[in-house]
């Protein structure tokens, strides 16, 4: 059981390395996270099998910084860790036992909300939720707040700078695409369209391909949470060939940044045209995008600050 007596004691003095118990949101979010933070300690749940759903251990594989704990069942919570605030990133699943723990050991939350484009109708359905935790720390992985007036901070995913200055090979690289599309695909265009497993991909595999890869397809655009792979492509240099979604047009400008298509018969067209495009231009400009808005050393900074400001704030430190 977490001891409440213990949490306030060490909330006495400051403390250089802090624990953080944090609900685990996906494997490249919360390793990005551990490396922004290395003097810190994460805590996170394994509820079935020997890792969590959704974090490909390959790709990204654990940093030494987090730990995996059974679950959050107070019960199983490690009792030898004094945590010193919490993270979690769903207010209708997660917030509520979150806030359980937080007042129990007399700690904060930092909320994290990965949405991007919301729209006003859901925005308003959301009010009553941040009513509810106007208390803690939001965070916020979009430009949000400017139009909905909600307390809090912005702080965009901090991508890796991978670009490469090699000549790249005229292919469009896919992961994990479906075959019946990729065929299609493959009979409008002579440029070779090769496809992987990523779940069969370490980090400098996946790195590798994406730098000698002119073109990078992504078929299904997630609605409105920003996508890894998207970014990844982008600091590589590759024209992303996308469908477009809320979350895809915050990153892409057609023909400047890639290609936006609402739908299978205009990208078939696009390969059809290609040779018409400055892709060389559009690959730069990708990658100089991803420098300028996603810095690692940004995305750090800020943490940094959230983390320490909120710690501030936790009983009488």
């Amino acid at each position: 059981m977490i001891s409440p007596v213990r949490n306030i004691a060490r909330s006495a003095s400051p403390q250089p390395s802090l624990n953080i118990l944090s609900f685990v949101y996906d494997g490249y979010f919360d390793s990005m996270l551990c490396n922004a933070l290395p003097q810190h300690e994460f805590y996170g749940p394994i509820n079935d099998g020997n890792h969590p759903a959704g974090w490909n251990l390959t790709l990204y594989p654990q940093p030494s910084n987090f730990h995996f704990i059974p679950s959050f069942q107070q019960s199983y919570i490690n009792n030898r860790v004094d945590f010193d605030l919490i993270l979690c990133h769903d207010r209708t699943t997660q917030f509520d036992i979150a806030q359980q723990l937080a007042h129990i050991s007399h700690i904060n939350v930092i909320m994290i909300e990965h949405f991007v484009n919301v729209a006003s109708l859901d925005m308003m359905n959301m009010i009553p939720l941040l009513k509810k935790t106007k208390n803690t720390t939001n965070v916020f992985t979009a430009d949000v707040l400017s139009d909905f007036k909600i307390p809090g901070q912005i702080i965009k995913y901090g991508v890796p700078d991978i670009s490469t200055t090699n000549p790249k090979k005229k292919q469009v690289v896919a992961f994990n695409a479906d075959p019946g599309v990729v065929e299609n695909i493959k009979q409008h265009t002579s440029i070779p369209v090769v496809t992987y497993d990523i779940n069969t991909l370490n980090q400098t595999q996946y790195v590798q391909i994406l730098q000698e890869s002119q073109f990078y397809l992504n078929i299904e655009a997630e609605v409105n949470r920003l996508q890894a792979d998207v970014l990844a492509a982008m600091s590589a240099g590759c024209v992303v060939a996308s469908v477009v979604s809320p979350a895809i047009k915050d990153l892409i400008t057609h023909e400047k940044t890639g290609l936006l298509v609402n739908n299978l018969e205009e990208l078939l067209t696009i390969w059809h045209n290609i040779d018409g495009l400055d892709t060389t231009t559009m690959g730069q400009n990708a990658s100089k995008y991803i420098r300028d808005n996603y810095s690692c050393s940004v995305f750090s900074q800020k943490w940094q600050d959230v983390v320490s400001s909120t710690v501030q704030k936790t009983y009488i430190r």
